[in-house]
């Protein structure tokens, strides 16, 4: 009876030990809602830090979830088509609180078109 009760006594722990398992979130399921998208309209430091030279003005905006603030822009009359755009965006709570986070773009540094990522800074 003795040998009865504790095989119940197993089998009860090793199904809640279960149950408590199954329902625990995992790291991965973390990163599945951290790559689904941070939804937020401001900057975290880990899509600050997935921001390249060469990275496309919109892939960038997808990555920030925000088109951020038109800051200034600067072209050449003489060589039309060369473009610098800066644009600021606001970081999120706990990255770079009170500053700002700046992008230059330019179509000119790069052997593709379009606006590229050419600097970026994160100041106050």
């Amino acid at each position: 009876m003795h040998r009865i009760t504790k095989i119940a006594a197993s089998a009860a722990t090793a199904l809640t030990a279960t149950a408590i398992l199954a329902t625990a979130p995992t790291a991965a399921a973390h990163a599945d809602q951290a790559r689904e998208g941070d939804t937020r309209p401001c900057v975290t430091l880990g899509e600050f830090l997935k921001v390249h030279r060469g990275m496309l003005m919109s892939d960038l905006h997808r990555i920030f979830d925000t088109k951020g603030h038109y800051q200034a822009a600067w072209s050449d009359p003489w060589y039309e088509p060369m473009r610098d755009v800066y644009r600021d965006y606001r970081p999120c709570p706990g990255f770079n609180q009170g500053h700002r986070i700046e992008i230059n773009f330019d179509n000119y540094w790069h052997d593709a078109p379009g606006l590229r990522v050419y600097s970026k800074t994160a100041r106050p």
